[in-house]
This record gives structure tokens, C-alpha cells and sequence, in this order.
């Protein structure tokens, strides 16, 4: 019993390297970034740092706090708990996802575009063959029994540039699919999507997309005139919003599941509580939304505050939407890893999770990278290919804010994923450098859960 006392002293202990402390009033929340422990404390005595005096914390609250690792032994080495940390999730990397991009060429051309930001003067847009579409699938189902999760789905995207700018290689991929599924190539549960801009969409895919259970993720920024301001077509005038949303309602009529994907273009950030009416009220969504910040564009300039600004906007649509029983795609991720206490590796599948084909069916890591063909070296005709044994992955494969020195000191090092690495590469020329894009909303989005959890107790 002793010994019990002496280990809970006052001074035997420390708070953990990792905890981090938030202030609310009268009130104190001290929440460890790496094991997402959260404990708070109300008017309590504080040192210079921030964090409670051990000794005016009660024994009962001291157990729950070294149980919770919040306090450790004085002689503890807090750089373990991150070496473990990386241990750990570096071996849960689990190839599960294929991006088809059935056409490398898009129909229109939004101002903020991230895919223009690094063009290549040799590329030349093309549609992806029968053929690739075959070779990409055997490829993925031979690569995902090897290195996939034994139980959770694999999933084939279908992607662009615009893919429906090869509506037959749509139709083909998904029946492809099909039959790789029904054939034990493919497990059961894989799940097919398409990301499009919509305005190429027919009834006809409309009634494939609905027969075959494909999942849309439709592109709009909001009402008609935000929509139609930098969403603009590449050949002679049309109605983007126009084309969308008839896109939407006949998807929808259907049956098919659509999700929306929403650049926080300055205009939508400035009046967003217009543009959450229109989303909820005027178009109805019910399968889900995804904000997107935007990508660094040396053509497209935002204000020094748009990313504090367009971060509070995503925090603000999933209070609501959380009340509404919306999905929101981003801010979802980091609160099921806060409510689950399970650390975000990476905010994205380049890490691992995912290979990517070009249309002449050379393989890559990531779709930005597929104008250069930078990080593009396999091909799905080699029949022994293997990105592991390639070297493709290389050092991507710890491309996580848990391997980044920068971002040791940060809260929200559990929570963040690390954001966009290729944007980081592009913009900066380096993708070990922070996309500092994500940084506020990682941290908008921690204190909110944590308040809300407080709220809750």
C-alpha cells in the first residue's frame, strides 16, 4: 500500500510529453495526442506550463490519470511511446484500393484545379483500353490477396481527369469488376465508386451506376452562380450547375447512392451559411458530402486567412449535419479515430493502400502525379509486378505526421493523417514538408471534439 502511495506522489510523476492542454472558461481539458486519453479539470491550480500541479490533484484522479497515461513515472522516455506508435500502425498498411483512371483528360476546366498545377508538355490525354481495364483488375486482385486486409472490402475507383469521358471503359470496368467478383478474383464485398463532375452523366449511366450498386461522388460548389464561377467548361458555353444537379436528381431517382464533393471555393467560405441551405434545403442531400480545402494554386490565390476560415466552415457543417444525420466524409474520420482512440496514420492511401493506373496502364501511387507520370514505374502487363518489391512505394510508406519531426509538437498529430502529400511535393518540393493547409482544421476539429465531449458529461 505504501509502495502504491510513493508511485502516486506528487513527486514521482509528470504529465506525459504528449498531453496537451485546452481552456474553456473555468476549465481545463488535458487530452494525451498519441493514446487520445482526455481528462478535465475544473478551477484547478495550473504551473507556467499549462498543466494541473500534480499535487493539487487527488489520489482517485491520479490513478485514472496514470491508467489513462496522461501521467507517467518521472524516469519515463516518452519518444517510446511514439516509436511504438509507429511500430504498430506501420504494419497496418493493407493494399485495398485501385484507382481506374479511365481518362487522364477532363471536359472542363475549373480555375483552382489541383491537376494543372503540375503539367507535363508530353501529356496528351487518352482513354484507358478493354484491355488495361483487364490487366489493372487481375493486377489489383493478385496484389490485394497478397497484401490486403483479410476481412474489410476492397475498393475499385473509378476516376479521371472526367471519367465519363470514356463512357464505354465505365460500363466495361464496372462489368469487369463484376466478373472478377463472381469468379473469386475479386472478394465479394469489393464496392465500386466513380468520382465525376457530372455533366457528361446519361440515363443510361445512370441506370448501369444504379443496376450494378456504384457509388457517385458528384462535384459542386454550391448554388448556380458559385457553381458556374470557376467550374467552366474547357469547349464553348454550357450550364455546369445545371447539368449537376440534373445529374444528381436523376441518380437519385434511381436509387443510387451519391455523395457530394464541395471545394470551399472563397466565395462558398464567405457566405457559407447560405451555401449549408442550399446543400440541406434546396438540393436535399442525404448519402453524404465531402468538403475539400483547396490545393496551393499559383494561379488561384486565396487570403492568408482561408484556411483558418474554410476549417472553421467543416467544423460549423458537421455540428449541423451530425443533428441532421448527414455523413461528412473528413471531419467523420478524425471523430471516429478520437471516439475509437485509434491514431490516423495517413489521411490518404499513398502510404500503401493503394496503386493507381494510368490509362496506357502504367502503375503509380497517386493520381496527382499521373499528368508528369512522376512515382509511375510499373506496369499492369508485367505479370510479376509487385509495388513492394519495385521499390513504387518506397519511402511513401511512411509518409505520416507520426514519422515527421515537424509535427511531433502538434495536438492533433493523431487525429491529422498528415493531409495531401503529393500537394506538399508539388507546392513545396518535398512531400516530408507539412501541407499546411490541414494544420487548422486538424486543430479546429480536436478542440471541438473535445468540448463537445466535455458538453456531454
Amino acid at each position: 500500500m505504501e509502495d502504491s502511495m510513493q508511485a502516486l506522489s506528487s513527486e514521482s510523476l509528470r504529465f506525459s510529453a504528449w498531453v496537451h492542454t485546452f481552456n474553456h472558461g473555468e476549465t481545463v481539458a488535458c487530452f494525451h495526442a498519441l493514446n487520445f486519453g482526455l481528462a478535465f479539470f475544473n478551477k484547478v491550480a495550473c504551473g507556467a506550463d499549462g498543466l494541473p500541479l500534480i499535487e493539487g490533484i487527488d489520489q482517485e484522479k491520479r490513478m485514472a490519470l496514470v491508467q489513462e497515461g496522461l501521467l507517467v513515472p518521472l524516469e519515463h522516455d516518452d519518444k517510446e511511446d511514439l516509436l511504438r506508435l509507429r511500430e504498430k500502425l506501420s504494419k497496418r498498411r493493407y493494399l485495398d484500393m485501385l484507382y481506374l483512371l479511365l481518362h487522364d483528360g477532363c471536359n472542363l476546366r475549373c480555375a483552382y484545379c489541383f491537376e494543372d498545377v503540375a503539367p507535363s508538355p508530353m501529356h496528351r490525354p487518352s482513354a484507358m483500353s478493354d484491355e488495361v481495364i483487364e490487366q489493372s483488375l487481375s493486377l489489383f486482385g493478385r496484389l490485394s490477396a497478397m497484401y490486403g486486409h483479410p476481412s474489410e472490402p476492397r475498393m475499385v475507383h473509378l476516376y479521371g481527369g472526367e471519367p465519363l469521358l470514356n463512357p464505354h471503359g465505365v460500363s466495361h470496368a464496372i462489368n469487369q469488376t463484376r466478373k472478377f467478383m463472381n469468379s473469386g478474383a475479386l472478394p465479394r464485398n469489393t464496392l465500386l465508386t466513380i468520382v465525376t463532375n457530372g455533366t457528361l452523366m446519361t440515363p443510361e449511366l445512370a441506370d448501369t451506376f444504379a443496376e450494378n450498386q456504384v457509388s457517385v461522388g458528384l462535384s459542386i460548389d454550391g448554388h448556380e452562380d458559385l457553381t458556374n464561377r470557376h467550374r467552366l467548361s474547357r469547349h464553348g458555353r454550357i450550364n455546369v450547375y445545371e447539368r449537376v444537379v440534373a445529374a444528381y436528381r436523376a441518380l437519385r431517382e434511381r436509387g443510387v447512392k451519391v455523395g457530394l464533393s464541395v471545394t470551399l471555393t472563397p466565395e462558398l467560405v464567405r457566405d457559407f451559411d447560405a451555401g449549408l441551405k442550399f446543400f440541406v434545403e434546396d438540393l436535399g442531400i442525404q448519402d453524404g458530402i465531402c468538403f475539400n480545402i483547396l490545393h496551393r494554386h499559383p494561379r488561384f490565390q486565396t487570403s492568408s486567412a482561408y484556411a483558418e476560415e474554410a476549417a472553421g466552415c467543416m467544423v460549423k457543417a458537421f455540428e449541423l449535419f451530425t443533428k441532421l444525420g448527414i455523413y461528412e466524409e473528413r471531419m467523420m474520420r478524425r471523430a471516429q479515430a478520437f471516439i475509437q482512440r485509434r491514431p490516423t496514420y495517413a489521411d490518404c492511401g499513398v502510404p500503401g493502400n493503394q496503386i493507381v493506373v494510368a490509362p496506357d496502364g502504367v502503375v503509380g501511387l497517386c493520381q496527382d502525379f499521373v499528368k508528369p507520370r512522376q512515382y509511375f514505374s510499373g506496369s499492369v502487363f508485367d505479370t510479376d509486378f509487385d509495388p513492394y518489391k519495385t521499390g513504387l512505394f518506397g519511402d511513401w510508406l511512411k509518409r505520416s505526421p507520426l514519422f515527421m519531426e515537424a509535427c511531433e509538437s502538434c495536438p492533433a498529430i493523431g487525429i491529422c493523417g498528415g493531409g495531401c502529400p503529393a500537394n506538399a511535393e508539388i507546392v513545396t518540393g518535398n512531400k516530408w514538408n507539412i501541407d499546411s493547409r490541414v494544420c487548422p482544421y486538424s486543430l479546429q476539429s480536436l478542440e471541438w471534439l473535445i468540448w463537445s465531449t466535455h458538453a456531454r458529461l
